[in-house]
């Protein structure tokens, strides 16, 4: 059962509201996640996953350890094929929505082996359910110590308000009213040309490639090439980083109107 009254309230709101006035999904996550920090300390990482286990965002975790992680070591987690077993272990998590020191029941899988232990993880908490967009979880070292009652609990309180939050998030972003338009992008990004300031204000509606191409009438192809161009001259490496400097800049002018 759930001990409400360990968790530090003042504390937890503060946390959410902080993360609800975030202007952009970049500071929405970096938000969280020094939420998180603030409120259950750890000593190796807060993160962030998607329902399947992916990594998605890291605080204490360098960009090759969670590529690693993505890209093989996630596929070794017992627990993902074998839910059943995994709820065994965690008896105390299973009822309570979060797990306690789970990766100690399986020493000898690859995971452990190769990727916890050398990271130094010892503790693990975490909050999942099956279909909820983000997993938050949060990692201790052997030279601090297990998650308590209460942490466990203020995560769970976390957990739910900061789905419902990036849910909300996610269709406000996707609302064409929020949008940046194609004469905005032309003003704020005078570099651009037209054709891929179009391409830019469908990006921001979250629009896939394919999706791009047939609203333009434009064949894949191209319009990987204009994205190519796009993320050339705003200076970024890939979608996620043109649509937060397009909103930013959307934001910016806003401010000074």
């Amino acid at each position: 059962m759930l001990d409400f009254d360990k968790v530090p309230w003042r504390d937890v709101h503060e946390v959410l509201l902080d993360i609800e006035s975030a202007p952009s999904r970049m500071e929405f996550v970096s938000r969280t996640l020094t939420g998180m920090t603030r409120l259950i300390p750890n000593d190796i990482s807060a993160c962030l996953f998607d329902e399947w286990g992916k990594l998605l965002f890291s605080n204490g975790l360098d960009e090759s350890a969670c590529k690693s992680f993505n890209e093989h070591y996630r596929f070794c987690i017992p627990i993902l094929p074998d839910i059943r077993r995994f709820q065994e272990v965690a008896s105390l998590g299973s009822s309570l929505g979060y797990e306690i020191n789970v990766w100690n029941e399986y020493p000898d899988s690859e995971f452990t082996a190769d990727f916890a232990r050398p990271l130094g993880n010892e503790y693990t908490l975490t909050s999942y359910i099956k279909g909820m967009p983000l997993v938050l979880s949060i990692q201790r070292s052997f030279h601090g110590t297990n998650f308590s009652d209460g942490e466990g609990t203020t995560l769970s309180v976390l957990y739910s308000h900061i789905n419902n939050l990036y849910s909300s998030f996610e269709k406000l972003e996707r609302s064409p009213q929020l949008a940046i338009r194609e004469e905005e992008i032309l003003e704020l990004f005078p570099q651009i040309s037209r054709r891929e300031a179009q391409v830019a204000a469908l990006l921001c509606l979250r629009l896939t490639t394919a999706e791009i191409a047939s609203k333009l009438f434009l064949s894949v192809r191209t319009v990987e090439w204009y994205l190519e161009q796009l993320y050339l001259k705003l200076g970024v490496r890939n979608r996620r980083e043109a649509i937060s400097k397009l909103n930013h800049g959307n934001e910016c002018r806003a401010d000074e109107l």
